[in-house]
């Protein structure tokens, strides 16, 4: 599985609202796992789609029918 395959499935995963756990440990065997607070897995889950979609749009080829940026004159001065 490809790293954009995974973190498009991440990002399924999370607007469909798989509930967030967090392992605390550092043996998988003996981690704990907690659910963090409703406000605070909101705000974790915003953070999480945010950088996914950032990796995502660093992994994806540009799109080359898409209309290309106007870059400013560098002969034009602005006041």
């Amino acid at each position: 599985m490809s790293n954009l395959q995974s973190l498009l499935e991440a990002r399924a995963r999370l607007v469909d609202g798989e509930p967030i756990r967090i392992l605390i440990g550092h043996v998988m065997h003996r981690a704990i796992e907690i659910e963090p607070a409703s406000k605070f897995m909101t705000d974790l889950r915003a953070a999480f789609l945010c950088d996914i979609d950032e990796a995502i749009a660093g992994l994806t080829p540009p799109d080359p029918a898409a209309p290309a940026i106007a870059l400013p004159n560098p002969d034009e001065r602005t006041a």
